[in-house]
């Protein structure tokens, strides 16, 4: 008995050696081959871990709350412990899905699955039912189409952690998931987006040959048939579903996205109340926006009309983002702020008007939740006498030069009284300007072009300038050589976009912020690296 014991473990020590050296040559093979497919397999393998992990987590605080508070206990068996939800991807279809319905009053919501398309309920019209809501939220999760580089299950993920990480209200992602109004609008807005626009007709092949057998058939019999259906084109895209999806979270919870616009992941939507996105914009990654941010189109017109969010960006609550205009990377808004013009990256931008009024002092605005603007690096003189030296100078080129609309000219708005016991000074400019209006409306004339179309463009040019986010930076009294921002923007406007010289400026102003300009050595050090970088300069130009 001794010497087979002896044996058996001889050959189970030779068996683990030989298994362990197999298992060390292949891991060694993998690490020494760099294929594409190796490195997707094992990115892969590492996301699905996480989403097993994530789901383990979910399920098992449920189980430990369903026991601590019996109260909650039918809603968590509803919706995550219930017995359909076997990954990640089916528990948070099971849970959305219930609460979207549950919100809007759509369906009894009792648990069971329906059978038929429609479930009527007392008092309320045939909606949809909740086992084909499920189903449509579950077969959104595992389709492979990306929406800024992510999947939508990844995309969940990386949300649920970042309402975790950055609220400091929410201790487990349980409760982002039963909750949070923003986190169940962004699952809803991921799902409706993998259906918007899509090819249908191989969906509607079967029905389509079903009605055109019909209608030889009748034809065939005599009846004729409506050639108003025999004749109508097929359906090649589809958009109610998202659209009803849309409305039915904007009905639930109180967000309005527009399927179409692409959101990065890792987002929090912080209370999420009265957040409204438009169809074209686009959000980068780890983004907070907090409640009543609207990311807003201007004018009626069609095409790319709406903002464009970089990476890190934290937006505070009320603020209003407005036309194709971009956000730079790391930059941060502050609460009821209306930003007409781009943002560089990492600046900090406030007020009506949005204007900049210095650095993120940190690297990922989005993560740090710096709602109060605590950790703002302040440039140098940006204070109230410089921008009011930078608005007289404003006025006086674009009087000289446009002709815009002064003083002398809103006297018709003015009472008499006021207008008539001005200085002789006022007067005599006053009389300057009307002369100079006087000439141009008579060379207008000659041209036959009208009087208020021209007037309407001068005061667009004064506008212009008082949206501009940089109005409150130096322009005069600088050293000789110092680079100004309205200096390089006269270097640069005819090459560049206003969001270029932007960037531009902005990085040339990190490298010293405490003077607010550009000193000369350093513009002529780094100009052109900056310049090839943001911009589309050659290194000719």
């Amino acid at each position: 008995m001794k010497i087979l014991k002896k044996v058996s473990q001889r050959i189970s020590t030779r068996r683990k050696a030989k298994k362990g050296g197999e298992s060390g040559s292949s891991s060694d093979s993998s690490l020494g081959s760099s294929s594409p497919s190796s490195a997707a397999w094992s990115s892969e393998h590492e996301e699905s871990a996480a989403h097993t992990d994530l789901f383990k987590e979910l399920q098992d605080t449920a189980r430990i709350v369903e026991k601590d508070e019996p109260l909650i206990a039918p809603l968590l068996r509803t919706t995550v412990l219930h017995p359909s939800c076997t990954s990640l991807a089916s528990l948070v279809a099971r849970t959305i899905s219930f609460r979207l319905l549950q919100s809007c009053s759509s369906s009894s919501n009792d648990g069971t699955s329906g059978t038929s398309l429609a479930t009527t309920t007392k008092n309320a019209m045939p909606t949809l039912c909740d086992n084909h809501v499920f189903l449509m939220f579950l077969q959104t999760m595992q389709s492979d189409e990306l929406e800024h580089g992510h999947t939508m299950l990844e995309s969940i993920r990386l949300d649920l952690l970042a309402c975790v990480r950055r609220d400091p209200a929410c201790d487990s992602p349980l409760e982002a998931l039963l909750y949070y109004k923003g986190f169940a609008s962004l699952v809803c807005h991921r799902s409706a987006r993998r259906m918007w626009k899509k090819d249908v007709q191989d969906a509607l092949n079967g029905s389509n040959t079903a009605t055109a057998t019909s209608t030889a058939a009748a034809t065939a019999a005599g009846g004729g048939g409506d050639t108003h259906h025999q004749h109508r084109p097929p359906q090649r895209q589809s958009k109610y579903v998202s659209l009803w999806l849309q409305s039915q979270a904007s009905a639930a919870f109180g967000l309005d996205i527009h399927p179409a616009a692409e959101i990065g992941a890792g987002i929090m939507f912080d209370h999420g109340t009265g957040i409204v996105i438009g169809e074209t914009a686009k959000i980068g990654d780890n983004c907070t926006f907090l409640h009543g941010v609207t990311l807003g189109g201007t004018g009626k017109h069609h095409g790319d009309r709406h903002p464009k969010v970089g990476r890190d960006v934290l937006i505070g609550a009320g603020a209003n983002i407005l036309g194709n205009i971009r956000i730079g990377d790391g930059a941060k808004i502050g609460a009821g702020s209306v930003v007409l013009k781009s943002i560089p990256h990492g600046c900090t931008a406030v007020g009506s008007p949005a204007k900049i009024v210095g650095f993120a002092g940190e690297r990922r605005p989005g993560s740090s939740m710096d709602s109060t603007l605590a950790k703002n690096v302040p440039i140098g003189g940006l204070d109230d006498s410089t921008r009011d030296s930078v608005g007289s100078s404003d006025s006086s080129v674009s009087v000289s030069v446009t002709g815009t609309k002064s003083t002398a000219d809103m006297s018709d708005d003015l009472d008499t009284d006021e207008s008539s016991s001005s200085s002789p000074q006022t007067k005599v400019s006053a009389d300057k300007e009307k002369q100079i209006t006087v000439e141009e409306e008579s060379s207008l004339v000659g041209r036959g072009l009208p009087e208020k179309k021209k007037k309407k463009t001068k005061t667009r040019s004064g506008l212009d300038k008082s949206f501009c986010a940089f109005r409150n930076f130096q322009c005069k009294n600088l050293p000789c050589g110092a680079v100004s921002f309205q200096c390089l923007s006269k270097m640069l406007s005819n090459y560049c976009t206003e969001e270029e010289i932007g960037e531009v400026y902005v990085t040339l102003l990190k490298l010293n912020p405490k003077y607010g300009y550009i000193p000369v050595d350093v513009f002529l050090k780094k100009f052109p690296e900056v310049a090839q970088k943001y911009t589309s300069l050659d290194n000719h130009q």
